[in-house]
């Protein structure tokens, strides 16, 4: 028995120690010895606690629970040596009983697995930066917006990579004496470092930390050991204040020449090995790829919406001059041609002063109408061109009392009437002037018709619908059949009621109008032939109903 127990302490690959009831020494594996740096003499006999007179609470209470009959172990716990280095060693303590089956001490059964745990927690690792990759990998494919792909990259990278800090940024071009770099997208626990943190690429101090030289050498630059880092040295006690111990710091330049870069940071030292630089530098090259796609797109888009707005303005132009040829051609050739022909007549022989009278009064009509013509096309020009909004508050009823007064005034041989109802909506906020024009101008439209003895009754309703405010203008007397499609109307050269001659310059003016500010200007008739104008404006959370 005697020669096997020393054959088990001399050959055993675990380090044994045996003590007696009062924690004497009785027996030392060579491994254990070798371990602690002791000969047998050293140890042998003696106290426990003398040995070790540092030995804490905490172990002296495992022995006594062990005297009394418990077994106890730990997987993995951390053992101080007296040469000042620092194990993780697997342990376990059980009593032994002599032949009378009473508890004679105790032996401990110890192993060194600080190799093992290295391992286990780089495989962790590893595992942990492979499932990052992939996560990143995952945003960078996935998400169209550049904004929304970075922020969730870099909080990707706190939460599945386990780190205490990251953040990005562009790099700005030098401005003057100054190229300071800030944080755009940050997240992290110790966020609170970034508190009034730049770095100035212009500063010779700040050019020799880990970022900038990343930066300036188009290289990943890792720093296991910050405090003991003497280019990192501006930064070093607010790092230490935010428990950040390594950093790595990864750039990118992309196909623009813009350079940008990635800084994060752990809490643990020697957080970033030559195989995590690896997988940072694989996920760089998934971020640069997805921000260059997202940039091509973005510049595809902005050349389409460039070239559509030129298509659009091209026909816009393109109509504008078919319009004023139109009115050139037609509406004011025609008043002019009208004058052209009294005037000669009031030249002829033998002209009475009656009939002289009465064509002098056709002149003055027809030049009032050439200049009401030449009016609005000026005035749809203008707005056309150029619409500037003074945006206030416009009660309705209000505002139709005010157009009523000026159709008593300038037409006062329609004898127009305007009904309202604004339950549906009090008020708009918009451009008080240019509704009113357009809206005048409508009912200057529905008026173009006479009425023998009877008044023309136009009514006006407002509502809300889906966030937009309508306003409803109908006249209920004129039975109106439009020509062809309804949207023609708005046009120079269309005609509202079939049997008048004057074109349509003022609906277009209306239309103008109506559109600049933002809206939308339709027509239509009910089975009855009653005409409805329904103009839509934009409305917003500032504007009172």
């Amino acid at each position: 028995m005697v020669n096997r127990l020393n054959a088990l302490m001399k050959y055993s690959p675990a380090a044994i120690l045996m003590w007696d009831t009062e924690m004497t020494i009785i027996e030392a594996s060579d491994k254990w010895l070798e371990r602690h740096k002791f000969l047998e003499e050293d140890v042998i006999g003696k106290n426990h606690y003398t040995v070790f007179p540092d030995t804490s609470q905490r172990w002296r209470d495992i022995h006594q629970r062990c005297l009394a009959g418990a077994i106890e172990s730990c997987d993995n716990d951390l053992l101080y040596l007296t040469n000042g280095a620092v194990e993780n060693v697997k342990w376990e303590i059980n009593p032994y009983k002599n032949a009378d089956n009473i508890i004679a001490g105790l032996i401990m059964i110890s192993e060194i697995i600080t190799e093992k745990v290295r391992q286990n927690a780089a495989l962790v690792r590893m595992h942990r930066e492979l499932t990052l990759l992939n996560r990143v990998t995952d945003i960078a494919t996935k998400t169209p917006d550049e904004f929304d792909m970075l922020e969730n990259v870099c909080k990707a990278i706190e939460e599945v990579g386990e780190y205490q800090l990251v953040w990005f940024s562009y790099i700005p071009e030098p401005i003057k004496d100054m190229q300071r770099i800030s944080p755009f997208h940050k997240f992290g626990s110790s966020i609170h470092y970034l508190d009034n943190f730049y770095i100035d690429l212009l500063d010779e101090h700040h050019r020799k930390g880990p970022t900038a030289t990343s930066i300036l050498q188009n290289e990943t630059i890792a720093v296991n050991d910050l405090e003991s880092n003497y280019n990192f040295a501006p930064w070093k006690e607010k790092a230490a204040v935010a428990g950040l111990h390594s950093s790595i710091s990864i750039p990118l330049i992309l196909e623009n020449n813009q350079k940008a870069v990635f800084a994060i940071y752990s809490s643990e030292p020697n957080a970033f090995i030559a195989d995590v630089i690896e997988i940072f530098e694989r996920m760089r090259n998934e971020v640069v790829f997805a921000i260059n796609n997202i940039q091509r797109v973005h510049q595809g888009k902005i050349a389409q919406v460039r070239r559509d707005r030129l298509i659009r303005e091209l026909n816009t132009r393109n109509r504008s001059l078919e319009e004023f040829t139109y009115m050139v051609s037609h509406n004011l050739r025609a008043k002019v041609a009208d004058l052209l022909g009294i005037s000669t007549l009031v030249t002829q022989p033998g002209i009475g002063e009656n009939e002289k009278t009465e064509l002098i009064n056709s002149i003055k009509s027809t030049s009032l109408k050439l200049d009401e013509i030449i009016r609005d096309l000026n005035s749809s020009l203008l707005v056309k061109g150029h619409l500037m909004l003074n945006t206030e508050i416009i009660v309705f009823k209000d505002l139709i009392e005010k157009i009523q007064i000026k159709l008593n005034t300038m037409r006062p041989s329609s004898r127009i009437t305007i009904q309202s109802d604004f339950s549906g909506l009090v008020s708009v906020y918009s451009d008080q002037y240019y509704l009113f024009e357009a809206l005048y101008q409508l009912f200057v439209s529905l008026s173009n018709i006479k009425i023998e003895d009877a008044d023309q009754v136009i009514t006006i309703t407002s509502s809300l619908q889906n966030g937009k405010a309508v306003l409803s203008v109908a006249d209920n007397y004129n039975k109106v059949l439009l020509k062809g499609k309804e949207r023609p109307v708005f046009e120079i050269y269309r005609k509202l009621y079939h049997h008048l001659t004057e074109g349509g310059i003022k609906l277009f003016y209306a239309e103008t109008i109506i559109e600049n500010m933002g809206g939308k200007l339709d027509v239509n008739t009910d089975p009855d032939s009653h005409i409805t104008f329904t103009i839509v404006l934009p409305l917003d959370d500032e504007q009172i109903s």
